[in-house]
């Protein structure tokens, strides 16, 4: 026998670590993205053009965040076997403080300035480098396949949102006159500086066994070959990198701001601050969806919502109206935002799980040289459309940049076609989810359903889904049904009698023909609502079962399904019924198949099987609720048994618009009250024989008149005599001529 001691762990987490890491994570999201919204490429840039830096420092700024990923290529073996959660801490720690040399540039001249700033983002950058290759890894670490798309979602809600604080934080300090120029920018940095230091430590507290391997004889260029060779990976790999040059070259929209359309810094900054907010609102629209929906059809929608986004940059001119940017803003962050959860999605998931370091390490380090050409071509691009604007005056400075992303992301649009994924939908399909309230209903039902653990709200969520018609609710129940004991899984098929859905039928008659199955009995319920052959065969096999409660069960469906029962069978099942539930099954299905005068003649008979008042009540109960009058013999027991007199005085309220219940009420009162019993049946059997009734009721008044003089012979109770006064009632309300 093993100890708990001597198990050996592997590097994977168990629930509760994930949750403890998944929180600290979270957190650190929290904290970095206040302090990379006042450290971010934005402020750089500004602080760069306050030193008049030319375009291309402004593309190498713009791709320098991705440059330095040739690190990666010394990196696993420098760092070999050191815990990979303390590496990510020092280096994310160290990107921080590196940004306080932005302060050198108040010491040197204009143009030194320059190269200080752009050192120091270098350095800021190299770091920041080591940390990413982490951070995915991080995230798979924290996730299961099935959760890997949701962790990275809330992973980005979280740095989104705090990252708009920090713009909008921004936007106020830059708004005053006193923090205008570089000083204000770099007491922003400053501030920065300590939000990404309090990040950092959360990193460690992270649970994680995992430590850095190299990816031993493996080379860069052969990690890259085999992941062209493999279009699982090739795909998202190459969306990723096209992904990054558009990225790369939105980046000078901040130098067409403020260059080309002349907006003050605190403006700019709250234009990027409504960038950010369309990623935080496309994180939580996107959060249901990217573990649900496949990759391919959303990519493709939205490659093809982003490239009208480019070419409106590409026409901006000074005088347009700041609102517009303002949306404009939004609705290109929404869109990026959506395209990098769903290529984010893919590119992980395709990674092996063995060699996930070593692909993300490739990665990153091509990143890092597309990054730069691309960042050197924006730059180009944007010096050449100087003359371009001068000549064609509906152009600006760089439009030749945004033409080139347009060019780009109908290229991503294309390499999208061969993104493969085992969630098959097309385009078509998939707008019929956003379309269709009942496909959203369902889908976001799902979402909800997964990702809350409170049984009410759970409850509810089911009732939602039951009562919505979408095969993706559908799918989902399937799901729920496919559970072997979940308290769900029988509420689902309680539910499934109210609302059947035939799609489910196989999945229910598989569990209601499985003996080992524990909610055997609420499968065979269910099948009341259905018809079939399979359906009545299942159901009368179960009449036979040796579980009791399938049997009772079986009774009520094939009553309730439609098909014919023989009275007199379901009368000795119930004599010979080992338990209580059984005999009130048959007792039900005898009411339900409209079998009133067979029940009615053997009424009492019913009751006398077993002692006790309770038993007499429970039956005569089970009688009233499959006749189905009103008010339920059971309620006005409740009542009597809270108080002597209080059920029989509510039952007189209701009956007294009979004449005999009228002219025999203080009569019925006080027999009742001086518990004469026969006085209570002789009255009712005397009523019974003076009443004229229809062709429909007369069998069954005859049928209770024999029952209520066979009762006389021996010795009756209150519970008979409130059941005889009671079903005497029910007969009159079913009898046209008496009302």
């Amino acid at each position: 026998m093993v100890s708990a001691r001597g198990v050996m762990r592997t590097s994977y987490l168990s629930p509760e670590e994930r949750h403890e890491g998944l929180r600290a994570f979270l957190a650190f999201n929290a904290f970095n993205g206040v302090g990379f919204g006042l450290l971010a490429e934005t402020i750089v840039y500004l602080l760069a053009l306050q030193y008049g830096a030319t375009n291309l420092q402004l593309g190498y700024i713009s791709s320098l965040i991705h440059l330095t990923g040739f690190l990666l290529i010394l990196f696993p073996h420098v760092l070999k076997g050191a815990p990979l959660v303390l590496v990510y801490f020092g280096a994310w720690l160290g990107r921080g403080l590196v940004a306080l040399l932005y302060w050198l540039t108040l010491l040197v001249s204009p143009s030194a300035a320059i190269w200080v700033i752009l050192a120091t983002y270098t350095l800021f950058c190299m770091l920041r480098t080591v940390g990413v290759a982490l951070y995915r890894p991080v995230q798979k670490m924290l996730s299961t396949p099935s959760t890997l798309g949701s962790v990275m979602v809330q992973a980005n809600l979280a740095y989104s949102l705090t990252m708009i604080i920090g713009q909008l934080l921004s936007f106020l300090f830059l708004s005053s006159p006193l923090t205008s120029g570089p000083r204000g920018l770099l007491s922003l940095i400053l501030g920065g500086v300590l939000f990404n230091s309090v990040a950092s430590l959360f990193l460690l507290k992270i649970p994680s066994r995992e430590r850095i391997a190299s990816s031993g004889d493996e080379h860069i260029v052969g990690v890259l070959l085999e992941a062209m060779r493999n279009p699982r990976i090739r795909y998202p790999v190459l969306l990723h990198w096209i992904h990054l040059g558009t990225t790369i070259l939105l980046g000078f929209s901040t130098a067409l701001l403020k260059r080309g359309l002349g907006l003050p810094e605190n403006l700019v900054v709250l234009y990027t601050m409504t960038t950010y907010v369309g990623l935080v609102a496309a994180g939580f629209v996107n959060r249901p969806f990217v573990d649900r929906l496949p990759a391919r059809p959303l990519l493709l929608l939205s490659f093809g919502l982003e490239i009208p986004l480019f070419l409106v940059f590409a026409f901006l001119r000074p005088g347009a109206a700041f609102g517009m940017l303002l949306i404009l803003g939004f609705a290109l962050g929404f869109v990026k935002g959506t395209i990098a959860a769903h290529v984010g999605r893919t590119l992980v998931d395709a990674y092996p799980d063995d060699r996930k370091f070593s692909y993300n390490a490739m990665v990153n380090f091509v990143t890092s040289f597309l990054a730069l050409g691309f960042g050197m071509a924006g730059g180009a691009l944007a010096d050449l459309g100087v003359g371009v604007a001068a000549s064609l005056p509906f152009l600006n400075e760089y439009s030749l940049v945004f033409a080139a992303g347009t060019v780009l992301v109908f290229v991503s649009m294309v390499i999208s076609l061969g993104v493969r994924d085992d969630r098959r939908m097309e385009v078509r399909e998939l707008l019929g989810v956003f379309l269709s309230p009942e496909h959203l209903t369902a889908m976001l039902g799902s979402y909800r359903l997964e990702s809350t653990r409170d049984e009410r709200k759970r409850r509810l969520i089911l009732n939602s889904l039951m009562e919505c018609s979408s095969p993706l609710a559908e799918r989902e129940i399937e799901r729920i049904l496919r559970h072997p004991f979940s308290v769900e899984s029988k509420f689902v098929l309680n539910r499934l009698f109210v609302n059947p859905k035939p799609a489910l039928l196989p999945r229910v008659l598989t569990l209601a023909g499985e003996e080992g199955y524990v909610h055997r009995e609420r499968a065979i319920f269910a099948l009341g609502a259905y018809r079939g052959p399979e359906v009545e065969r299942v159901l009368r096999t179960a009449l036979d079962d040796p579980d009791p409660a399938v049997r009772g069960a079986a009774a009520k469906s094939l009553v309730r399904a439609g098909y014919p029962v023989d009275p007199a069978d379901l009368f000795r099942r119930f004599l010979h019924a080992p338990v209580v539930r059984e005999e009130v099954d048959y007792l039900i299905a005898l009411g339900l198949a409209e079998e009133e005068e067979f029940l009615f003649r053997r009424i009492f008979t019913f009751a006398e099987k077993r002692e006790g008042p309770y038993y007499r009540m429970t039956v005569y109960s089970a009688i009233s609720s499959a006749l189905g009058t009103a008010p339920l013999l059971g309620d006005l027991f409740m009542e009597e048994e809270s108080g002597r007199g209080k059920g029989v005085s509510r039952f007189l309220e209701e009956a007294v618009r009979f004449v005999p219940f009228w002219r025999e009420r203080d009569r019925i009162g006080r027999s009742m009250r001086e518990e004469k019993w026969e006085d209570i049946l002789l009255w009712v059997e005397e009523c019974i024989r003076g009443i004229s009734a229809n062709e429909g009721v007369r069998g069954v008044i005859h049928a209770f008149g024999s029952a209520l003089r066979e009762k006389l012979s021996g010795a009756p109770v209150r519970e008979d005599a409130m059941a005889a006064l009671y079903f005497f009632y029910a007969l009159l309300d079913r009898n046209p001529e008496q009302r």
